[in-house]
């Protein structure tokens, strides 16, 4: 099966909708959409319209990190952030 869309039209995609639905769209590729949502993103079988209502859900419920099995609804805490340097969590 041949990809519709090359990588660069699927990261305009997902920048677009976290500047619209204002979520880091680092967060909806690591914590919402899993290798295969991408994979369907890039072969068309992912609308635009149906990934938008997915980050809203998603955002709603806390942005559980669905991407890697986790569906325990532990909400991301947008206030901290990893500092690989220090090695340690620190606030941003």
């Amino acid at each position: 099966m041949e990809q519709l869309l090359e990588d660069a039209e699927c990261i305009a995609i997902v920048r677009k909708l976290a500047k619209e639905l204002t979520v880091r769209a680092s967060l909806i590729t690591t914590r919402l959409l899993s290798e295969n949502d991408k994979q369907d993103l890039r072969m068309g079988e992912l609308s635009t319209d149906t990934l938008r209502a997915h980050i809203e859900v998603w955002v709603a419920n806390g942005m559980p990190d669905y991407a890697h099995g986790l569906d325990d609804m532990r909400p991301f805490n947008p206030y901290l952030s990893w500092d690989a340097t220090l090695k340690k969590h620190t606030l941003s």
